[in-house]
C-alpha cells in the first residue's frame, strides 16, 4: 500500500474527533471515556498550535488511514497513533508508522530518542513497535502497568 503523509489542519478535527471516539481507540486508550467535541476541539486546535506537538494524517489514494503523534520533550519525542477502522487488521501498521516516524525525523532532527508507551493487552501495537525495532524497557512509578518502547532516532 502506497502512503502519502501531511501534517494535520485545522479540516482534520472532525476526522480526528471521529477517530478518538472510535470504541477499540479508546480501550487502547489511557483515558477510555468518550470524548466531547468541545473537549476535543480544544485539545486539538491547542496541539496544532504548540510548537512541540506533531500531528500527521496518513493517506492512501487521498483516503484517510489514520494519525501519528509525535510530543517532544527535550530530546525525546513520544509516538502515538491510531489507524481508521476500515485499515486495521490488513497488516499495514508497521509501514504506516514507519512513514510517519521518517518524516517526522526530517521535520525535527533535534530527537535523539521515540518513546511509546502501550497498554499491555494491546497485542497489535505491541508487536508493531517491536517490529519496528523499539526496545521495551522497565517502567516505573505510576505508570509501572505500562509497556514501554524505547528506538534510539539513530536506529530508525
Amino acid at each position: 500500500m502506497n502512503f502519502t503523509i501531511r501534517r494535520a489542519e485545522k479540516i482534520d478535527l472532525d476526522l480526528f474527533f471521529h477517530w478518538r471516539n472510535d470504541p477499540l481507540v479508546r480501550q487502547n486508550s489511557f483515558t477510555s471515556e468518550p470524548v466531547s467535541l468541545d473537549n476535543h476541539s480544544q485539545w486539538f486546535l491547542g496541539r496544532l498550535h504548540k510548537d512541540t506537538s506533531y500531528l500527521y494524517v496518513v493517506e492512501t489514494d487521498a483516503t484517510p488511514v489514520g494519525q501519528i503523534r509525535f510530543e517532544v520533550e527535550n530530546d525525546d519525542a513520544e509516538i502515538n497513533y491510531s489507524m481508521d477502522k476500515d485499515f486495521r487488521g490488513q497488516g499495514i501498521a508497521r509501514d504506516f508508522l514507519s512513514i510517519g516516524i521518517t518524516y517526522f525525523r526530517d521535520e525535527y532532527p533535534g530527537v535523539k530518542r521515540l518513546i511509546a508507551r502501550v497498554k499491555p493487552d494491546n497485542v497489535a501495537s505491541n508487536n508493531v513497535f517491536e517490529k519496528l525495532g523499539f526496545e521495551l524497557q522497565p517502567e516505573s512509578g505510576e505508570k509501572s502497568n505500562v509497556f514501554l518502547f524505547v528506538l534510539p532516532v539513530n536506529n530508525c
